[in-house]
């Protein structure tokens, strides 16, 4: 299996003859450009497939709208009603979850820490495994 080509700005922009800038000000709604050209650049990345990188947005902007979630046990049905209300309250507010399962394995947990330190979450909420609660200490001195 081939690696997927993603449809970029500079795509968009040479099919509609303009600037990668121009591009990327209509896809981020940005104003002063012509109704004539906004629709052209819209529809020409709607034909081609433009799928926007919300990684390289994530870079420019330093925010990544996504809260790690770790969770002792998943297929605890408590925890499948809290995961619902954080999911509503998190798309309210632009934000996505990640959710990561340790099965109450708190080297399962410190791994699941350390995956959403190195994806850049902006929170972590956590139901720590028993032997895991030295783990905080690493979270409380990250800001």
């Amino acid at each position: 299996m081939g690696v997927r080509k993603y449809v970029t700005m500079k795509d968009i922009a040479e099919k509609a003859g303009v600037s990668v800038n121009t591009v990327s000000r209509v896809l981020n709604n940005k104003p002063d450009i012509s109704k004539q050209t906004r629709e052209k650049i819209l529809r020409i990345a709607k034909d081609l497939g433009y799928i926007k990188n919300i990684t390289a947005s994530s870079l420019r902007s330093n925010q990544t709208k996504i809260v790690g979630v770790i969770l002792e046990d998943i297929t605890n049905l408590f925890f499948a009603e809290v995961m619902k209300g954080m999911e509503a309250a998190a798309r309210k507010y632009g934000y996505q979850l990640l959710l990561m399962n340790t099965g109450i394995d708190p080297k399962k947990q410190r791994e699941a820490i350390q995956t959403l330190l190195e994806r850049r979450v902006e929170g972590i909420l956590i139901t720590p495994t028993e032997d895991g609660l030295s783990d905080f200490e690493r979270l409380s001195h990250i800001n």
